[in-house]
Parts: structure tokens; sequence; C-alpha cells
């Protein structure tokens, strides 16, 4: 059976995942408000006119669109007999996040976050030596991420999240990924010529989580990376590090989450998983708000 994606969202990051889509060869149409013409046009596929007709359309529906709404195109999707594939964050709060799981269990349907970074080689070559103990017991976790401000209002309105949910919600995936669930968090926010945040999480045992996001002036360029401090002996990745090519993430992402939609195979992310790191997002917020 020829698995066909419905791609919701025609901005930057649906390029990313119909780059995915034409990797793997699985056929895709989009929907955008009406107004995807030019993103149908550059990858050859069809624009839908209505969410209903692309939900008619499609298999599994891919979400990119923005956070503010992700919960009713997800609630959509499941009501029409879809699993679904959503950016991150899944919402911005855990209660709505939680009402997605609900309803995917009433469906029958599989939900899953886009946490693409357990993609990535480096985090996954963390992740694994880590599982193989050859840190022995985690001590202390730094992970760190930014880049050049979005030009958007959305991202920094209330409603998307802003820097330290929709940038940062990748490192708490990590962490918690490595370090287990996260038992306590403080936060602090400043600007200088961009915006920062600094997050504090504590995991079971005492592990410290260390978590700094950026949004800089224009140009600035993106990075990443991580350092992972145990017992035994400690782990680095920067992203400005030379490096081997390697496939895009967003195509083994897309691999892994379709098999596990189609095959019932166990993919590297769950549904779980993304509710955790809603939640923990969440908490930031709430720490920066009690600060202010």
């Amino acid at each position: 059976m020829t698995v066909r994606v419905g791609l919701v969202g025609a901005g930057a990051i649906a390029h990313a995942h119909a780059q995915s889509c034409w990797d793997l060869g699985l056929p895709f149409g989009v929907y955008a408000r009406g107004h995807a013409g030019d993103f149908a046009r550059r990858w050859s596929v069809e624009e839908y006119g209505t969410y209903d007709s692309l939900l008619d359309a499609c298999d599994i529906v891919l979400v990119a669109t923005p956070t503010p709404s992700h919960e009713d195109l997800v609630l959509a999707a499941l009501g029409h007999g879809r699993d679904v594939i959503c950016e991150k964050p899944l919402t911005l709060e855990g209660a709505s996040a939680q009402r997605l799981a609900d309803a995917a269990a009433a469906a029958g349907r599989r939900l899953f976050p886009a946490h693409v970074v357990r993609w990535f080689p480096a985090y996954a070559a963390v992740k694994a030596r880590v599982a193989a103990g050859e840190l022995g017991g985690l001590i202390a976790l730094r992970l760190f991420r930014g880049g050049t401000s979005p030009w958007q209002s959305w991202f920094h309105e209330e409603s998307g999240g802003g820097l330290a949910t929709d940038l940062m919600i990748h490192d708490y995936d990590q962490a918690m990924w490595l370090a287990g669930e996260v038992e306590a968090v403080t936060a602090s926010q400043w600007y200088d010529d961009g915006e920062h945040v600094h997050v504090l999480l504590t995991h079971p045992g005492g592990v410290v989580s260390e978590v700094d996001g950026t949004w800089g002036p224009p140009g600035t360029p993106f990075f990443s990376g991580i350092d992972v401090t145990g017992e035994l002996g400690a782990l680095h990745h920067d992203s400005r590090d030379p490096a081997e090519p390697y496939e895009s993430p967003y195509t083994a992402q897309l691999r892994d989450l379709v098999s596990a939609c189609t095959e019932g195979t166990i993919p590297r992310v769950t549904l779980e998983d993304g509710i955790r790191a809603v939640r923990v997002a969440e908490a930031v917020r709430a720490a920066l708000r009690n600060r202010a």
C-alpha cells in the first residue's frame, strides 16, 4: 500500500517535510488555507482548497503550521480517522496536549510529535553511549541552541510560546531522553542585542540539566550542542564543529514515524514524550513569569 501524506502548512518547516516525503517516495499534497500555490508548484503536488478535501485524500496528516493552530487541526484529523504527525510543540499547555492524547486513544489512531533532534546523528550517538553505560551514572547535562530571531510575530507572542518554548523544547526533550523526568524547574531571561533564556532542570537522583537558548539579531548563524558529564567520563557535541555528511534527520524521522503508523513499529519518540516536553515548557514559562 502506498502511504499518502497530507501536509498542512506551507512555511519554511513544511519545505523540510516536503523534501522528506520526496526522499522517501511518499506521495503528498498540501493545504494551507488556500495560499499554498507557490509551495504546490515548487514540489509539483496538488494544492487542496479545504482541509476536509486534504483529509479525504491522505492516510497520514503532517501538521506543520503555527503552534496556536495545532490543537484544532490535530483533533479534526483524528476525527477523520487519520494518523497524525505534528510539529513540536504539540500544544502550549499540558492540558490541551492531553486532550489530543485522549482523542487519539478514542479514535484508535496514532499521534506523534515531531521532535526531530532525536534523529540527528550526534544526539542519537550520545543517547546510545549513555544508554550503554559508557559514562556511568549521569551527573550533569548542558544543552544550548540559538540562531536568528524569527521575523514572524506569532513566534514571540504568548500564543506561540516564545523562545523558551518554540526553540528550547528540543533540549527539554533531549534532557528527559537522557536523564528522565523533570522534578524542578528554574529559569531566567534577559535581553541585549538579542533574547536569552537560561533554564535549570532537576532530574531524579539530583542530575541537573542546564539549558540555554538564544534568539539573536539578523544574521546570527544557527548553532546547537550538548555536553554530558558522567561518573566515568564526558561527551561533547557542537554543531559548529566539522561533521561528516548525513541523511536529513527530517527524512529519518518521517521514515520512523510512518513505519510506526503503518507497521506498528516502536518509534524513537512517543506521544507521551511530546506531552512531557510541553509540560516542562509550560513550567519554564511559569517560572519566567514569576520572576518578572
